[in-house]
């Protein structure tokens, strides 16, 4: 029980790994991927309950207050680190993967569709997001040395 409690505290503490890239990495792809699930369980459910996808704007509105909300009650606000952990869940995670997932007509019942030039944006917002935090803490890191 003791070794959840650790893994629980250290998830749920902020950090801006100020001169740790690869933690910044791990941890900004970690909140991607948090977006991207956030949509993907909201829209399982959606479709179990009411037998069709929720609309996308719908979704993302949902869980840009809901993760808002969350930055600003539970972790209080730590700044640009506030509104990169915003970004990298909300826009790049669950916008990104709303953008380019969409039900098509025709196509069974919880079958959708991919629509890769919908998602670029998306993903070179997030990789030119991600390059920059990178190097400014390879710059800082180098420096302390």
């Amino acid at each position: 029980m003791r070794t959840v409690s650790t893994i629980f505290t250290t998830l749920t503490t902020p950090d801006r790994f100020a001169d740790d890239w690869y933690g910044y990495l791990l941890n900004q792809v970690s909140h991607c991927a948090l977006g991207l699930l956030f949509v993907l369980t909201l829209c399982t459910g959606w479709l179990g309950f009411f037998g069709e996808f929720p609309y996308r704007w719908q979704v993302f509105v949902f869980v840009a207050v809901v993760y808002a909300l969350k930055e600003l009650l539970l972790d209080r606000w730590h700044g640009f680190d506030t509104i990169e952990d915003f970004m990298f869940v909300v826009i790049y995670g669950a916008g990104g993967t709303l953008a380019s997932f969409f039900e098509l007509a025709g196509l069974p019942v919880g079958l959708v569709a991919f629509d890769i030039k919908a998602t670029t944006p998306f993903m070179t917002m997030f990789v030119l997001h991600l390059s920059a935090g990178c190097i400014v803490r390879l710059r800082k890191q180098r420096r302390n040395k």
